[in-house]
């Protein structure tokens, strides 16, 4: 028998046999703007609805996309790479530790990988967080705060310019990530909400996505699964593109940076 609970449901739309759904909004034919009406207090873990991954299995854009995340890529490592070794070297003479901070993240279909990014933070700072749990900013199982003293001097500048998320063009390359899609969480952080996890994982975790250009950290999490949420429904190359370009307008005026 099918159930749903805490969930709004578009007319005409049919749930399948025993399928039990909770705190979604079910809907056919989504646009952005429509699940921004959804008012904060409600507060709903993710959208789903009944074509989402209609472009995620068109082969077509599949091919497409890869070749523009190899091809923008391997252009910005030939413009880049001085700007990444002098990068790598002022972290290193910065503060005691590794150049890179590797982190486990969730990945397409749940397979795991690691992703790069120039080291931000001092070396003790991943067993420090428990004990800063509290002082997180976001509603979300996501840890964020705006003046974290595990941060070092020049892990501040990194992230205010976004230039500590350099290192995961490798990640692209690699075939790990996207250039454009939802951002990786890692394991422990994607437990918490089920009813979307099947569909954030339909897709590559991508370096820049919606939730970026509409204000990245200081946007709340669930606006943050409603915008990734959207982009799984309506993405495109047009889409990725405009993104990417909103994704530079963003940088430069640093705006959620944290």
């Amino acid at each position: 028998m099918a159930r749903s609970d805490y969930c709004i449901i578009g007319e005409g739309l049919s749930i399948m046999h025993d399928e039990h759904l909770m705190n979604l909004v079910l809907v056919d034919n989504l646009r952005r703007g429509d699940v921004n009406l959804m008012a904060h207090q409600y507060k709903l873990d993710g959208i789903g609805g009944t074509n989402l991954a209609h472009s995620v299995n068109n082969w077509v854009f599949i091919f497409i996309k890869r070749t523009m995340d190899i091809s923008i890529s391997m252009i910005l490592l030939l413009c880049l790479w001085p700007i990444l070794i002098i990068i790598g070297l002022i972290v290193k003479l910065d503060s005691a530790g590794k150049v890179f901070f590797m982190q486990k993240r969730c990945g397409m279909y749940g397979q795991t990988f690691n992703m790069f990014k120039f080291r931000t933070m001092i070396i003790s700072a991943e067993n420090k967080q428990t004990e800063l749990t509290s002082q997180s900013y976001t509603d979300g199982p996501m840890f964020k705060m705006v003046d974290d003293q595990r941060v070092t001097r020049i892990g501040k500048l990194l992230r205010q310019t976004s230039l500590d998320e350099l290192p995961q063009i490798f990640n692209v390359v690699k075939g790990e990530m996207s250039l454009v899609g939802p951002r990786p969480l890692v394991m422990e952080e994607m437990k918490f909400s089920p009813s979307w996890k099947d569909v954030r994982l339909s897709v590559k975790p991508g370096i820049t996505g919606l939730w970026q250009v509409q204000g990245r950290a200081e946007a709340s999490f669930h606006d943050w699964v409603r915008y990734y949420m959207a982009y799984v429904k309506k993405q495109s190359i047009w889409l990725d593109i405009k993104i990417l370009f909103k994704t530079i307008k963003v940088v430069l005026k640093r705006v959620g940076a944290y």
